[in-house]
């Protein structure tokens, strides 16, 4: 429960989204869990990753969102670095780490 799928519909659009170089980031709406990449069929966590897609890790969606409209402002911020942005554990100093970057805008 809450591990990050989405239906196959959806599943389309991230792959869509992908091909034209558009970053998509998933994450999960329960208040404790990350997405995981365990489900293969079309919409699973493991078929998200293999197709590009980043997961969250342990942010919320709200703070997902902040963080990845932050890291795109950014100059040089390409898929690799957004995937080691969001594999860092930032629970604890989200909203610090939110109030750093936006003093660098």
């Amino acid at each position: 429960m809450g591990a990050g799928n989405v239906n196959a519909d959806v599943c389309h659009a991230v792959e869509y989204a992908l091909s034209m170089d558009i970053p998509v980031v998933f994450a999960s709406r329960v208040r404790h869990g990350e997405p995981q990449a365990i489900y293969g069929d079309a919409g699973g966590g493991s078929s998200l990753v293999q197709a590009g897609a980043i997961p969250s890790g342990d942010l919320s969606p709200f703070k997902t969102g902040l963080l990845l409209m932050i890291a795109l402002g950014q100059p040089d911020m390409g898929s690799d670095e957004l995937k080691l942005l969001f594999q860092a554990r930032w629970f604890p100093c989200i909203d610090e780490v939110v109030r750093i970057l936006l003093s660098t805008v």
